[in-house]
């Protein structure tokens, strides 16, 4: 879940998880501080921030959520900071710029890529890296494809079987980013099955948008195809 906010999408796992047999781990990505705060309180409410989660073995045993402070980026900015306007909970964003000075809602925050956080650091739990994830959630305020370019490998991996993310197409730049982004996730073997407003992904896409993987889009081609996202 990456850009968790108070943790909506991370919360609806957790529910749906608590239903079934099969436990899971949620990761949650949220850098904001005043949305860590929120969302450590409904993980409270919900009784779901005291459990043993592994056995001896490394297994799972229980459902459970890990919240990294992080804002996500791409390969090359992993690992550096920048500064964040926090004074929204659900707008904030980090900001490529440097900040205009005196600003109280201004953080630092910590950067990292799905990449390197696949490879360093939950590769602790499955060294093999083989575990599916079930669905990949993407909302960071325009900032989504970096949040892909850092995860090129995850995606081509094949282990991630569903992706949800905003993309904007207001801005001439915007749109180059979102076709780029959709010729990634195409050439990995993925189909757009549904798009929708700011309610959500609700119209399924046309039958006839031909994206099919491993095939170089010319930009009329793709130009159609974000025309019809509009």
């Amino acid at each position: 879940d990456v850009g968790g906010n108070i943790g909506w999408f991370t919360l609806l796992s957790m529910s749906a998880a608590t239903s079934t047999d099969q436990p899971l781990e949620v990761r949650t990505f949220e850098p904001n501080p005043k949305n860590q705060l929120r969302f450590c309180e409904s993980m409270h409410l919900n009784g779901w921030d005291h459990r043993h989660y592994r056995d001896g073995s490394g297994s799972i045993t229980s459902s459970y959520v890990n919240l990294y402070p992080y804002g996500v980026t791409n390969s090359e900015l992993s690992g550096t900071s920048i500064s964040m306007q926090v004074q929204s909970s659900g707008t904030g964003a980090l900001l490529k710029n440097e900040p205009k000075k005196g600003g109280e809602d201004i953080k630092t925050v910590s950067l990292v890529s799905l990449d390197e956080m696949n490879e360093k650091v939950w590769k602790e739990d499955d060294p093999e890296t083989t575990s599916r994830i079930l669905i990949l959630k993407v909302d960071v305020e325009g900032l989504e494809f970096d949040v892909f370019q850092g995860a090129t490998k995850l995606i081509q991996s094949g282990r991630v079987e569903n992706i949800f993310f905003e993309g904007n197409l207001r801005r001439p730049q915007e749109q180059r980013q979102f076709e780029k982004l959709v010729t990634q996730l195409a050439k990995a073997g993925y189909r757009l099955f549904k798009q929708g407003g700011w309610m959500g992904p609700q119209q399924m896409v046309s039958t006839t948008t031909k994206l099919s993987p491993n095939q170089d889009f010319t930009r009329d081609e793709l130009k159609s195809y974000t025309d019809e996202l509009k």
